[in-house]
């Protein structure tokens, strides 16, 4: 089996990279002119086509190597931290579930293993 992807390099002004689809046969750049990194992103498109699942326990492991509190995070932390970005009066409208008397339930899912009767209503 081909990979989805291939690696094309066009000298112009400089060395650029780009990714060939060759289902849609469109080319995107790979925003480098690094050829190690460029393989190695290519791998990673090309994998994430031929095992998506594969790719997110990839990620998984990256975002857990990264930062280990990752796996104990709640969606209601995200909440607050995207909360504390806002404007004072954005942050009072945003609390209007918590006032009226709306919880989270007790068994809210983490970031990164959401369950499926919390997603879908």
């Amino acid at each position: 089996m081909k990979p989805r992807y291939c690696l094309i390099i066009r000298r112009g002004r400089g060395v650029t990279l780009y990714c060939v689809d060759r289902l849609t046969k469109k080319r995107t750049s790979l925003q480098t002119s690094d050829r190690y990194e460029a393989d190695r992103i290519l791998h990673a498109k090309n994998e994430a086509a031929i095992q998506p699942m594969l790719n997110l326990q990839i990620a998984r492991a990256y975002l857990f190597g990264a930062d280990e509190a990752t796996g104990k995070r709640a969606w209601r932390d995200a909440i607050i931290a995207l909360k504390e970005t806002k404007r004072v009066r954005t942050r009072s409208a945003g609390n209007a579930p918590e006032r009226e008397g709306v919880r989270v339930p007790v068994d809210a899912p983490t970031l990164l293993r959401p369950r499926a009767k919390n997603c879908w209503p």
